[in-house]
């Protein structure tokens, strides 16, 4: 809600929110909400918000690679 607040005040941009927001949502049991709360974001911030997804599914699969070479 926090987040929502500053965005809504103009207090943080939208760029660190949707930033926090995937970070809050970046454990692979959240990612599904993650790629759910796209719909949620304003279209002319759709491809930003791919950009963030795109990034945090690279790392969850290269964490996933990494867990397997133990």
């Amino acid at each position: 809600m926090e987040l929502l607040r500053a965005l809504k005040f103009k207090e943080k941009g939208i760029e660190h929110v949707l930033e926090s927001i995937s970070r809050l949502f970046s454990a692979s049991d959240r990612l599904p909400l993650l790629q759910g709360f796209k719909d949620f974001v304003p279209s002319k911030f759709q491809r930003l918000y791919d950009r963030l997804l795109r990034l945090k599914l690279k790392i969850q699969d290269k964490e996933q690679v990494d867990l397997t070479d133990i």
